[in-house]
């Protein structure tokens, strides 16, 4: 098995992909759910993922990507767009620390209810900082980060791609 400087040394952006090899269902599941594990600041998790590998998923997601990387995208065998939320409300706040807990997190209720409020109180502090869509998005740049390394400790090619 490669250790993490190894993949960091052999790990490249990919810039034509062979649209004969695709992803496996298995291989995709597991970068899934390195993107689900992904860490984020106070475990906030800000965003949302979108995958396609279809022609007609493919032709949606074109609109959003500059010519240049319109090969990356028919030639690929699968995408993911990455997606920062713009706001968190109490109701999804409150669904992290709830899954949290149903993942036997915490050993006690007041440990639960403190990462709650430090998780609250980090994502207020940004929204009054007036930089929460910069905040949201270099979390997702992490979860991005961790899928890149994945894909690669799997000796899959990946390229990321900013939209417009």
């Amino acid at each position: 098995m490669k250790d993490f400087l190894q993949i960091s040394k052999e790990r490249y952006t990919t810039k034509h992909y062979d649209s004969s090899k695709k992803i496996s269902d298995a291989d995709f599941q597991k970068l899934l759910e390195i993107l689900r594990l992904a860490p984020s600041a106070v475990n906030v998790q800000p965003w949302y993922f979108f995958t396609g590998s279809s022609q007609k998923a493919k032709d949606i997601i074109l609109k959003a990507i500059p010519e240049f990387n319109i090969p990356r995208i028919q030639g690929c065998s699968h995408f993911v767009v990455l997606c920062a939320k713009t706001k968190v409300d109490d109701e999804f706040l409150s669904s992290v620390t709830a899954k949290e807990s149903a993942d036997g997190r915490y050993s006690e209720d007041r440990i639960r209810d403190a990462v709650d409020e430090h998780r609250r109180h980090f994502s207020n502090m940004h929204v009054e900082l007036g930089d929460f869509n910069e905040w949201t998005a270099r979390q997702t740049y992490i979860a991005m980060t961790a899928l890149l390394y994945g894909a690669a400790s799997m000796g899959i090619d990946s390229t990321p791609i900013e939209g417009m």
